[in-house]
């Protein structure tokens, strides 16, 4: 009778297999206002092709995925840990097939001998919002953030490891009490006004105030802050030109022409298409403005006819 005794189980790199290491660069990125906590700020995935046999498990073992750092746990969010920025979580999974495997993890193996080979796989990183207020920097210092290793070789020679590198900014913005509701009143213009195509009538200046608040870094990662104009088209396709709103007794042979005065000189709006207004200050609040000019103008041939010329454009704030 043949006895073992004394056999550990574990699994070791094969002497071939090669150590790759996963570098994450997440770029800057724009935390919205908009974003709830538990939303998420942006995804990062990987594909991690299939490979041949790495490790060689003998009476069982295990395979592990780990931190290489200290990383604390964000309370009541799975899998979630905290980041060097205040209000910003990582999480971190592989996608197997229908099997989803996070970070930190250990898979085990019974077999007495098990052949571990690289399945195809994607290595996914997702930035969480954990907290109301929110920061700005650098995601994580420098350094590994996790190794992949065998029990019996240890992570001193791991399979795989991975580096992260990107920069949070946090930029807000809402708009001015005086702003979300801007009624241009044009009175009473004659139809005689209008001489022909394109001819306009009195116009109107009013203004969009945005107060923004900044984030705490300096330099060009803050917020760039623009104002998207949306509206009907008028069916002269006169840029900037919104439609009369229908109704019976509509003007006709006229529309709305808005244009935005920055920098003290008319420029024309195209709709859907934002209008950069600059960046938000650092660490401090301050206003952004879009000076805007309203009038009627012509929009065919022949003579405007009277009636009510009501029109509704929408404004939407934009972040990059």
């Amino acid at each position: 009778m043949l006895l073992v005794s004394n056999v550990q189980a574990a699994c070791f790199m094969n002497s071939d297999a090669a150590s790759d290491n996963i570098q994450i660069n997440l770029g800057r990125i724009l935390i919205k206002p908009s974003l709830a906590i538990g939303d998420r700020i942006t995804l990062w995935n990987y594909n991690i092709p299939a490979g041949p046999v790495f490790a060689t498990c003998y009476y069982g073992g295990s395979t592990y995925t780990r931190f290489a750092r200290s990383m604390t746990a964000v309370s009541g969010m799975d899998h979630v840990y905290q980041t060097d920025v205040p209000g910003v979580g990582i999480r971190m999974y592989s996608r197997r097939d229908q099997q989803v495997i996070y970070v930190p993890s250990q898979l085990d193996y019974y077999n007495v001998i098990t052949y571990v080979y690289q399945p195809a796989e994607i290595f996914e990183v997702e930035l969480v919002k954990t907290a109301t207020t929110t920061g700005s920097g650098t995601i994580l210092s420098s350094g590994l953030l996790t190794t992949n290793y065998t029990d019996g070789t240890g992570p001193g020679r791991p399979r795989y490891t991975s580096t992260i590198s990107g920069f949070i900014v946090t930029s807000t913005c809402e708009v001015d009490s005086g702003s979300k509701n801007i009624a241009v009143n044009f009175g009473e213009v004659p139809s005689t006004t209008f001489a022909g195509l394109s001819s306009k009538g009195p116009e109107h200046d009013f203004a969009i105030n945005l107060i923004c608040q900044g984030g705490n870094v300096a330099e060009a990662d803050q917020g760039l802050i623009s104002v998207r104009i949306d509206a009907t088209q008028d069916k002269s396709m006169l840029p900037g030109v919104l439609a009369i709103t229908p109704a019976t007794d509509a003007a006709s042979n006229v529309g709305i022409e808005l244009v935005d005065v920055l920098n003290g000189n008319e420029h024309k709006i195209v709709f859907g298409q934002a209008i950069v207004l600059g960046r938000t200050p650092v660490n401090a609040s301050s206003t952004l403005q879009l000076p805007m000019r309203g009038r009627y103008i012509q929009t065919q041939t022949g003579k405007v006819g009277p009636g009510t010329a009501n029109g509704t454009a929408t404004f939407t704030i934009e972040y990059q």
